[in-house]
């Protein structure tokens, strides 16, 4: 097993953490978290839980945190969603009326 590895003449050991010794030795300059948890969480109940489904999404947050794209995405899969309830409830009312005939 290696004990130790060397990155750009910078050695790294199997118990020290890469980014602390990284931002030490500059290979980079600082580290920004993916996420605000605060506010994932604050999505989450407004917008990912199944009781939420037939309430409108809370674009306006999802366009602030995650971009326009992404919020036009979500946007647009909701409205396709909605929209094909209606024939695939007819759909299967047909289905069970023809299936009964035959």
């Amino acid at each position: 097993i290696v004990q130790e590895q060397e990155i750009n003449g910078v050695k790294f050991k199997i118990d020290q953490s890469l980014i602390q010794r990284s931002l030490q030795k500059k290979l980079i300059r600082q580290v920004i978290p993916l996420h605000n948890k605060e506010i994932l969480n604050q999505l989450r109940e407004t917008w990912v839980w199944p009781h939420t489904f037939f309430k409108r999404q809370p674009i306006e947050d999802i366009r602030q945190y995650f971009g326009v794209k992404i919020a036009l995405y979500f946007c647009w899969i909701s409205f396709y969603t909605k929209a094909l309830c209606f024939p695939a409830f007819y759909g299967i009312i047909i289905w069970f009326y023809t299936g009964r005939n035959q």
